[in-house]
């Protein structure tokens, strides 16, 4: 059985699609057409059961990790399929309507499981409870990794490089790479790096009081 929030339908069918909002990350649901939604963008004509009374709702059905590049301002309404499991996935979920207006209608589903009819019958410690910060563990060196690349390339930017220092595609990166372009993007970089090294390390670990050495040395060599 597919979970319920593969289940979600459009509250209200139509023809002509929404400025806004048309299809999701999952859309509706029903029969053969199941995957309408998915298979085709909001300028395809519906099929037979849809109705063409009224115009497309502003519905947006997205998993839990809403995808980038969204834009969910004028989003009003969030209607949650299951409780979160603790008070800062709820905040997170909810705060994706009302972020132009500041007014939103949330709605949360407990199902029959455990967890959710706790706080269907204690709403109040999902509600009132304090949010935990997310933890990480300094020293991954997969996350010192990408910690320092964005450290550098923010000390790049701003030297004040034009817009169209980095490309707007990945084909134009993979071009310059390809045919040693070093006047391409990602080379100008790498030489700023080059340059730079010594006080870009020392300023990046600056914003660290407990790096074990190995990290240390680690970045030193990376």
């Amino acid at each position: 059985m597919r979970p319920l929030e593969e289940k979600m339908v459009p509250i209200l069918p139509c023809c002509q699609p929404s400025p806004t909002y048309g299809t999701g990350a999952r859309g509706g649901l029903r029969g053969d057409d199941d995957q309408w939604p998915e298979r085709n963008d909001a300028n395809t004509p519906p099929p037979a059961w849809v109705s063409c009374d009224v115009r497309w709702p502003n519905v947006l059905s997205a998993t839990p990790t809403l995808e980038l590049g969204v834009d969910i301002g004028e989003l009003s309404a969030v209607v949650l399929c299951q409780v979160p499991p603790a008070p800062e996935n709820y905040v997170q979920r909810i705060g994706r309507a009302g972020r132009r207006d500041g007014n939103a209608l949330t709605v949360t589903v407990a199902t029959g499981q455990p967890h959710d009819l706790f706080y269907y019958a204690e709403p109040l410690d999902m509600l009132a409870r304090g949010v935990e910060p997310p933890g990480v563990f300094l020293n991954a060196s997969a996350v010192l990794e990408r910690q320092l690349t964005a450290f550098c390339l923010d000390g790049w930017v701003a030297t004040g490089i034009s817009e169209d220092a980095v490309p707007s595609t990945m084909r134009t990166v993979y071009e310059n790479v390809q045919t040693a372009r070093l006047s391409g993007f990602p080379y100008p970089f790498f030489d700023f790096v080059q340059r730079h090294s010594d006080d870009l390390l020392e300023r990046f670990l600056q914003a660290f009081d407990d790096l074990s050495e190995s990290s240390r040395t680690y970045l030193a060599t990376f």
